[in-house]
């Protein structure tokens, strides 16, 4: 029985992401963990059955996270627009409390979870769940069977989640994506299913060390 095995990435640490600063559009590079963790996902991958393709966000931090794992499982990645982080137009390179008071009443209405409530200058959640379904249903007839890598961003992700398990209980933007760890859908003849939600345990001897690091610095 022919399915499609879709392993959602976010990309590894961002300089944004290390300085809590948010993205949104911003083309921020890995950091020095961020590459490591990305080398880290793509071993991973490359364990995986042959890879049929791997597409990617165009914004930087995704981008060098794919190409890190095309390198291991020989494919070049995909660049779609559709798969960028959500535009937060004016609020890009902020921190959230910067934001919170530069534009209060924006910043509640986004806090409220209205999908309708946008960024200044930017996009709403509803445009990220549209853009999310788009280009989900383009990668899935480009690929209908086999196993793809979709590198992205946590919102958008969220989204592209959402839109894959239409139809069932898991069928809503809450999905958590921390950096590097993969949510694996299987579209098959069942219907949609999990196989596995935000996992990072390829990335515990980085988050070990890294721990390990800040505790001498502390001492």
């Amino acid at each position: 029985m022919s399915q499609l095995r879709l392993l959602l990435v976010r990309h590894g640490e961002s300089v944004a992401n290390r300085e809590r600063r948010m993205q949104g559009r911003l083309d921020s590079p890995l950091t020095e963990k961020g590459a490591r963790q990305a080398e880290a996902i793509a071993e991973r991958v490359a364990q995986d059955a042959p890879i049929s393709a791997v597409y990617s966000s165009p914004l930087l931090r995704a981008l060098e996270t794919a190409r890190t794992i095309g390198r291991r499982v020989g494919h070049d990645p995909v660049t779609l627009d559709d798969l960028m982080e959500q535009d937060i137009g004016d609020a890009t390179g902020m921190s959230w409390e910067e934001f919170e008071h530069t534009w209060p009443a924006a910043a509640h209405a986004l806090e409220s979870g209205d999908r309708d409530a946008r960024w200044p200058g930017g996009e709403s959640r509803r445009d990220v769940a549209v853009r999310a379904a788009r280009v989900m249903d383009l990668i899935t007839s480009q690929q209908p069977f086999g196993t793809v890598v979709v590198v992205s961003h946590g919102g958008t992700l969220r989204w592209a989640v959402a839109h894959l398990m239409s139809g069932t209980p898991f069928a809503h933007p809450d999905h958590r994506f921390d950096n590097c760890a993969i949510t694996e859908v299987v579209l098959g003849a069942g219907g949609p299913a999990i196989a596995c939600a935000n996992d990072s345990s390829h990335l515990a001897e980085i988050e070990e060390e890294e721990m390990h690091a800040d505790r001498e610095a502390a001492g």
